[in-house]
């Protein structure tokens, strides 16, 4: 297993767990087999950035990419403000760690909303557990039955469930 991967996927667990009180791994101390599991589930839509500027895209669940229609290597160089018109992190920078949100992402004139997202900021680990470490980031996290498509290619048509 790619342990870039994991240890991407450790530190997204923990700061939800954290800041949340939510989880995408079934424990802490997961292994890379799970790391696995979680980028290959189709349910689930998972999309992280770094903290670079612009946002550098480093993570996506197989339900994401295919919501997105792009593979692993294209999605990974791309930036946050290719998959929406407000570039800017999600969350403000005013201390806010997580939101429950709607989240429009877009792709070739198609809109799509993910409602009932959970967003947050993605943590380094540190030795105090009262203490964040460096922020890295931050994910997106939403059930693939929670998205609407809100504008089609051409503008008409009503809003697609997936």
């Amino acid at each position: 297993a790619n342990e870039w991967h994991h240890e991407q996927v450790l530190a997204m667990d923990r700061s939800i767990r954290r800041i949340a009180g939510q989880a995408l791994l079934p424990s802490p101390t997961a292994s890379a087999a799970h790391s696995i599991n979680l980028a290959a589930r189709t349910d689930l839509i998972v999309l992280a950035h770094n903290s670079a500027n612009p946002p550098q895209m480093e993570y996506a669940t197989r339900a994401a990419l295919d919501l997105l229609e792009v593979e692993w290597d294209d999605f990974v160089k791309t930036k946050w403000g290719d998959w929406r018109q407000d570039s800017a992190s999600i969350l403000d920078s005013d201390g806010q760690q997580f939101s429950f949100c709607n989240v429009i992402l877009e792709k070739d004139g198609k809109r799509f909303e993910l409602q009932d997202a959970v967003v947050w900021d993605i943590h380094a680990s540190v030795d105090d557990p009262d203490a964040f470490g460096e922020r890295l980031g931050q994910a997106i996290m939403a059930l693939k039955s929670g998205v609407v498509e809100v504008q089609t290619e051409n503008g008409k048509g009503p809003p697609r469930r997936f």
